[in-house]
């Protein structure tokens, strides 16, 4: 009876051991684990659940140590990451502050250029410049706080007293306002709300009823004079007798004309003026340039290169006309053509690009 009770007391005890190994490994703890089994083994060494848990217990060691081991990898591919990337964040914002740098130099260059010009300018030339000036902030109406300061500085650069620009402000803002009124006049968006658009078109040039009063009244009558050109188109065409009927069609219409029978003629032309539209035929055999030769040339014109551009042709061919067509024309009429519908077209296109023009502006 004495043997089996020991032996009965023994797997107590040793069953114990094994529940607080049990916690011992639930809590992570495998060395105090392994210890306790240790321990168990010197109380019942044949015991199999003793002998299995202190496998198990190696085992977990092993994927602990595995898992220690590819933590500090990690932890190693990180830390290397992270200096990587303040290495990198550290050479962008050195680029930045040399750009920063770089851009203040050129900066503070062009402005000692530009001091240096301004010296050397007369007086003349400097009222020259500031009325340029005035023109391009009131070309869309009053200027902006940030322009008038802008204007306020360059006052100071140019040595422009306040009297003088207050006599070209009044003069470009004059002239401006005129631009505007003829424009929305030729494109017809006065007919439908002229009262509201008038109005809205006065609040944005800072038209005073003084102003309003001397200015419409000039313009009403310029505009409705019968004498009043719809505005100037240039045709080329070597056809003598077409050219001649095409020019006296456009000025029955109220146009005023340039007819050219050869490219050559009109782009001399063209240099220094600035028409409404232009109408070109394609084949001009008496010409250095042909048609599409002569396009590219006008379009390479700065002052001409939002002007219309209509070609003429006799030929019907599928490919001639989406050349026309590819190179950006507006239009491309086939001959023989009824003179109503080309007015027409050349009235659309005018009316077309004189609402684009305002849009801009806008």
């Amino acid at each position: 009876m004495s043997i089996q009770f020991q032996h009965s007391e023994t797997h107590l005890q040793v069953a114990q051991i094994l529940r607080q190994v049990d916690r011992l490994v639930k809590n992570g703890d495998l060395k105090h684990a392994l210890q306790e089994v240790t321990l168990a083994k010197g109380i019942e060494p044949g015991n199999m659940y003793v002998q299995a848990y202190g496998e198990r217990i190696k085992i977990l060691q092993q994927e602990q140590e595995r898992n220690n081991q590819q933590q500090e990898a990690r932890k190693i591919v990180d830390e290397a990451a992270e200096q990587k990337r303040r290495s990198e964040e550290a050479a962008r914002e050195e680029e930045i502050r040399l750009r920063f740098e770089e851009e203040r130099a050129r900066k503070a260059k062009e402005q000692e250029k530009r001091m240096s010009q301004l010296s050397s300018m007369t007086h003349q030339d400097a009222l020259s410049v500031y009325n340029k000036a005035l023109f391009v902030v009131w070309a869309d109406g009053a200027a902006s706080v940030e322009e008038e300061d802008t204007l306020k500085q360059f006052r100071v650069e140019l040595k422009v007293t306040g009297e003088e620009h207050s006599v070209l402000e009044a003069a470009a803002k004059r002239e401006c306002y005129i631009a505007s009124f003829k424009q929305l006049w030729s494109s017809g968006s006065l007919s439908a709300d002229g009262a509201t658009t008038l109005s809205s078109l006065r609040r944005k040039f800072r038209i005073s009823a003084e102003e309003l009063e001397v200015i419409e009244s000039e313009l009403l009558n310029e505009l409705r004079s019968p004498d009043k050109s719809l505005g100037r188109v240039v045709i080329i065409d070597d056809d003598k007798d077409l050219l001649k009927c095409l020019a006296l069609v456009f000025e029955d219409q109220g146009f005023t004309v340039n007819a050219y029978l050869t490219s050559d003629e009109a782009y001399q032309f063209l240099r220094n003026n600035r028409p409404d539209i232009i109408i070109s035929d394609i084949n001009l055999e008496t010409s250095t340039m042909g048609g599409f030769a002569f396009y590219e040339k006008v379009r390479h014109l700065d002052h001409l290169n939002d002007i219309p551009f209509i070609f003429l042709s006799g030929l019907h061919d599928d490919t001639i006309i989406q050349t026309g067509k590819a190179l950006g024309a507006d239009d491309y009429i086939t001959k023989p053509f009824d003179e109503e519908s080309l007015v027409a077209t050349v009235k659309g296109k005018l009316r077309r690009y004189a609402r684009l023009r305002m849009a801009s502006r806008n």
